[in-house]
């Protein structure tokens, strides 16, 4: 799905499932990857991608950084506009932004003060 280079890739914990999520991201914004593998298989059959997700995320915005939490029920995206963004996924397979943490912006004035 991604058109331009991707910038971070995460796995989540397993954690008993019988599929893989993985996230990545570009200047594109962040995907969910959900690949199951079926044992059973044939040798010229590929492994299922069961579903992809885009995440809401503002298309002008570059996500630079994804991490999942340890059990794989937060993801945290960081984005070029220095917000840190913490999804998680509902009853009805929607992640949705759940909490934004924004850097506040220092001016040039209180640097100066500070040394």
């Amino acid at each position: 799905m991604h058109k331009k280079t991707v910038l971070d890739v995460a796995w989540a914990p397993l954690n008993g499932r019988s599929y893989h999520m993985i996230v990545t991201c570009s200047s594109e914004g962040a995907f969910i990857w959900f690949i199951q593998y079926d044992k059973l298989k044939k040798e010229h059959e590929k492994d299922l991608l069961k579903e992809l997700i885009k995440l809401n995320i503002d298309p002008s915005i570059k996500v630079m950084k994804v991490s999942w939490n340890l059990i794989a029920t937060v993801l945290v995206t960081s984005t070029d506009d220095n917000k840190i963004k913490m999804w998680k996924c509902d009853y009805n397979k929607n992640w949705n932004c759940v909490n934004t943490i924004e850097e506040e912006e220092q001016s040039e004035e209180n640097d100066e003060d500070n040394s």
